[in-house]
């Protein structure tokens, strides 16, 4: 397996360096640095809308979610061209924020625009689209 450079950014959160995190729930506002509604992305892959949004609507901290590092890298390389500081970056699968990390009513908007089918029975636990994961969503 390949090694895959380091992503630096000031748009990349951690999970673990998030402040809350040890506590169970993270403090989003102080992770954005400013005391808005959260919007979250699930599954930002090559997709601009993200960017749109926070661009149109900039009362708001977005929050993009993605596993693939190569879309991480190129996602954050449009949100550095397009200079917002209302979004933020997790590269991670959205099961490990979900429930735990993110308190029930916390979250403005949840996008999930295209996400991996999975059509295979044998799949059915890494679909996002699923009843208890929108349970943990919501």
């Amino acid at each position: 397996m390949r090694k895959l450079p380091a992503i630096e950014s000031d748009y990349l959160l951690e999970l673990e360096e998030l402040p809350g995190y040890d506590e169970g729930r993270v403090l989003w506002e102080e992770a954005f640095g400013r005391s808005m509604p959260l919007r979250i992305e699930v599954g930002v892959g090559n997709s601009p809308f993200l960017i749109e949004v926070a661009s149109r609507e900039p009362g708001y901290n977005y929050l993009g979610l993605e596993y693939s590092h190569k879309r991480v890298s190129k996602f954050l390389l449009k949100v550095h061209k397009a200079g917002l500081d209302n979004i933020r970056m997790l590269q991670l699968n959205s099961d490990r924020l979900f429930g735990d990390y993110i308190p029930p009513g916390s979250v403005d908007h949840l996008f999930v625009n295209f996400p991996d089918p999975w059509p295979k029975r044998r799949h059915e636990k890494k679909r996002f689209i699923a009843t208890e994961r929108l349970r943990l969503a919501t």
